[in-house]
């Protein structure tokens, strides 16, 4: 019947795990911030999606998913970028796992505002890693130097609906990808234009020594 598969299966998988031992894990991970789909906070993690047509298709760069809420810096070993797009809050685990693989050279690219844990708590891990801050709600038209020309500034927008929900940091964009840890204040993976975020992206995996494969008209 159907169900003898399940069991040969399982047998098969079990003894087949530990001869699995040379996997190489990506260069780039994305956290997926289940803590915020889990508080109810409208939009999920459909940017995440966005975010790895934009990696895939533009840069031939795969990223490797984790959840912020199991996150562990053994997982970020050899990991050169965690990005962190829109998690709104982030947990002490997930915030000190990033804190520490930062400490030995991994970027950490983290979008949009970081106002405390779960809970709203500044914990010690968020405080270290420099994100925490007031934060606004979003405009419909927002300026940002990403995806402008040099020494411009250009625009993003956020749909009407976005606005009722989606906040922003509003410490200013860093000039300059410098340090392990980025924090772009603006949620520019719910904005409708992608070229600032694929701006974004660009800059920061050049920063962080990802070797890409662009492409122009996708892959």
């Amino acid at each position: 019947v159907e169900r003898d598969v399940f069991p040969r299966f399982a047998a098969f998988f079990e003894k087949a795990a530990p001869l699995l031992d040379d996997f190489a894990a990506e260069p780039v991970a994305l956290v997926v911030p289940y803590a915020r789909l889990f508080s109810g906070r409208p939009g999920g993690v459909d940017h995440t999606k966005r975010l790895v047509r934009l990696l895939t298709e533009r840069h031939g760069v795969v990223p490797q998913a984790l959840p912020d809420i199991r996150l562990t810096a053994d997982q970020l070993k050899g990991v050169k970028l965690a990005i962190v797009p829109a998690p709104e809050m982030l947990d002490e685990d997930a915030a000190r796992a990033l804190l520490e693989a930062s400490k030995t050279g991994t970027k950490v690219l983290i979008t949009g505002p970081v106002e405390g844990d779960s809970y709203g708590r500044a914990t010690p891990s968020l405080q270290a890693l420099g994100v925490l801050g007031e934060a606004r709600p979003v405009a419909l038209h927002e300026t940002t130097a990403w995806g402008a020309a040099p020494g411009k500034t250009g625009w993003v927008t956020f749909e009407n609906l976005a606005q009722h929900w989606l906040r922003r940091a509003t410490k200013p964009s860093p000039a300059a990808l410098a340090g392990n840890v980025w924090h772009e204040p603006l949620p520019l993976d719910f904005a409708r234009e992608t070229e600032p975020l694929d701006a974004l992206l660009s800059a920061a995996l050049q920063a962080a020594g990802v070797p890409t494969h662009p492409a122009g008209d996708g892959v």
